[in-house]
């Protein structure tokens, strides 16, 4: 099954994401999820991912309604044959909350955030980008020391997960010394002109 139309599908999905080139990865994804749907059922894991992947691209082009229509439905697939706390659920949830932010749903954003960090460490990379979006979501809200906590632990997860070197780490690294610098300049202050977006959407694949 991994030589079929939908994973292969898939595969050029990603490289397209890759390349930033959201919208046609987006036309990608939606037939791939079609077509993963005739090929292993709408229910299948492997479908809810490619339906994850669907809802990244939509983020990437700003169609955040669709983003969330997608993550949600391959949230309902995942939990309901692996349960709540299962590992795949966080990079859905991760692509959910950049819905929400993107969208302004900022409390929602927040939420969904929260459990995605609280499924916990086995989610690898993904859980530290769990933690990095809640921290952005505590840095625009300016609660500026909680913001840092939660970025220096996205930072050691990245770290472990990607190694040193990775552009993910950096983004972490440069995100801890943003809030650190701030709280030097400001305190924990609230910055109104700060917009969720840039902070939020920072490194999910």
């Amino acid at each position: 099954m991994q030589g079929s139309d939908a994973y292969r599908l898939n595969r050029e999905g990603r490289n397209l994401l890759d390349q930033h080139r959201y919208a046609a990865a987006a036309c990608v994804f939606r037939v791939a999820v079609d077509k993963a749907g005739s090929e292993l059922g709408a229910e299948d894991p492997a479908t809810a991912m490619m339906l994850r992947n669907l809802a990244l691209a939509y983020v990437q082009t700003g169609d955040f309604a669709a983003a969330k229509h997608a993550a949600k439905l391959a949230y309902s697939v995942i939990e309901s044959r692996f349960g709540p706390t299962d590992p795949a659920l966080t990079p859905i949830l991760n692509v959910l909350a950049e819905g929400y932010a993107g969208s302004g749903r900022i409390d929602e954003a927040e939420r969904v955030s929260e459990q995605a960090v609280s499924i916990g460490p086995l989610a690898g990379a993904h859980y530290g980008i769990a933690l990095q979006n809640l921290g952005a979501l505590r840095e625009y809200s300016g609660d500026l020391t909680g913001a840092a906590a939660l970025y220096r632990r996205a930072l050691a997860v990245k770290i472990e997960a990607l190694g040193a070197a990775h552009p993910h780490v950096a983004l972490a690294r440069a995100a801890l010394r943003r809030v650190e610098q701030q709280r030097n300049v400001a305190g924990n202050v609230r910055q109104e002109n700060k917009a969720i977006w840039p902070l939020i959407n920072a490194d999910e694949r």
